[in-house]
């Protein structure tokens, strides 16, 4: 009974640090995801890594079933579908501390002992693993892109480059960005007394 004790009380402590960012915490975590910090390093939670992670693991530069650029694109889909979207995505919101990511790691703060609870648990080890699945995903997803380049696919089978429109407005902001510093300067020079010649 003493375990299961202990199982109450750190979840008692997860909610009652949990309700100040339920309602802020939508985005990144709810308060069950919140909740659930000390149950996933106790093993209750046991999700398991995705199969398409475990693949990139085992090879992340397999490429006997990429027979053309359909095939990649469906591959990078099927990562992107776990790891959320790459890098050249233009919809990528940005990024920072979100409160279910503060609320998550205040909780998990709270736990007497969590590393020694982590590593006697496994918890600490399949967090090694599926980061490590993680990262495999990830150099999968880029090989995928390079080998879509080098095929000559469009997006996304290849990382998105800046259209003609986006070149011309990035060529026209910097050069308005110049164009304001050097009457800036000029500005600032008129200001500046002349030299004596002496």
């Amino acid at each position: 009974m003493l375990i299961s004790n202990r199982a109450l009380a750190f979840i008692a402590a997860a909610c009652l640090a949990a309700p100040s960012y339920a309602q802020v915490a939508k985005p990144d975590a709810d308060v069950e995801d919140i909740a659930r910090t000390p149950l996933e390093d106790l093993n209750i939670d046991g999700d398991e890594i995705p199969p398409v992670l475990i693949e990139a693991a085992e090879d992340p530069y397999a490429r006997e079933a990429l027979t053309d650029c359909n095939a990649i694109v469906a591959e990078i889909a099927r990562i992107d579908r776990v790891l959320g979207p790459d890098y050249d995505y233009l919809g990528r919101p940005e990024g920072g501390l979100k409160p279910g990511r503060v609320a998550k790691g205040l909780v998990g703060s709270l736990i007497p002992f969590r590393g020694i609870v982590r590593e006697v648990t496994g918890a600490a080890g399949e967090e090694r693993e599926l980061i490590y699945a993680i990262t495999a995903g990830m150099v999968r997803r880029g090989f995928l892109k390079g080998l879509g380049m080098g095929r000559g696919c469009d997006y996304p089978a290849t990382p998105r480059t800046m259209t003609m429109e986006e070149e011309l407005a990035a060529d026209e902001q910097a050069s308005k960005a110049q164009a304001a510093e050097e009457q800036a300067a000029e500005e600032q020079a008129a200001q500046e007394p002349p030299a004596d010649p002496r």
